[in-house]
């Protein structure tokens, strides 16, 4: 008989439980927010998620691409960084939902990224043709 069935399968020590924002609120907030809580909040719910890195830091790298090399659509890019990001923490977050079925309270990150991002957009859109362009 093989006696390797009979071992446990979760290591000692080890967190295993997941957190998450509201999916929703999520959304609402990059849309209101911009790019800056799109990565942010993205990354940071990711990991919290136990989403693999690669995949969250290769959306954040062309979220940032894509700001910069389209600046006067930034808004609608954040979107559409926040729309992947939402796609590849569905499947996770409706487990981690039906494990713990709480979220934590996303509103005061929101707000804060929001207003940074929206400074930093403010920014290069006043000072980014001289930045990439000299004079």
């Amino acid at each position: 008989m093989n006696h390797e069935l009979f071992q446990p399968t979760l290591k000692p020590n080890v967190d295993y439980e997941t957190k998450s924002y509201n999916l929703t609120h999520y959304l609402l907030a990059v849309f209101l927010g911009g790019l800056l809580p799109a990565i942010v909040l993205g990354i940071k719910n990711a990991g919290w998620l136990r989403i693999k890195p690669l995949w969250s830091y290769v959306i954040a790298a062309a979220g940032v691409a894509v700001f910069f090399f389209a600046a006067r659509y930034a808004h609608f890019f954040a979107i559409g960084t926040g729309i992947m990001y939402y796609f590849l923490m569905r499947g996770k977050y409706r487990i981690h939902m039906r494990l713990y079925a709480k979220t934590e309270p996303i509103l005061p990150e929101a707000v804060l990224y929001a207003l940074l991002g929206k400074a930093v957009e403010w920014f290069f859109a006043a000072k980014g043709v001289q930045l990439f362009h000299g004079n």
